[in-house]
């Protein structure tokens, strides 16, 4: 059977909430041309700050990336 192992860095802090605005900044361009219609999601000037307000509110942790997932194993000999 081989051995797994998923690594994920979480936190609360402003690093983590400004990764998401920076990821959603970057689509705006994209969203636009995909009718998505980024201003659903408020001012995007104010968004970093009303991000972190509703982490620290839930006390709770959100993902600074992907998941790493690693998977080994050995043949027998």
């Amino acid at each position: 059977m081989p051995t797994m192992r998923v690594e994920m860095l979480l936190g609360n802090g402003p690093d983590f909430t400004r990764r998401i605005y920076d990821v959603l900044y970057s689509l705006q361009p994209r969203m636009l041309q995909l009718n998505l219609y980024p201003e659903k999601l408020g001012d995007f000037s104010t968004l970093p700050e009303r991000l972190q307000t509703e982490v620290a509110a839930s006390n709770t942790v959100i993902p600074f990336g992907v998941a790493l997932v690693g998977a080994w194993s050995r043949k027998p000999t």
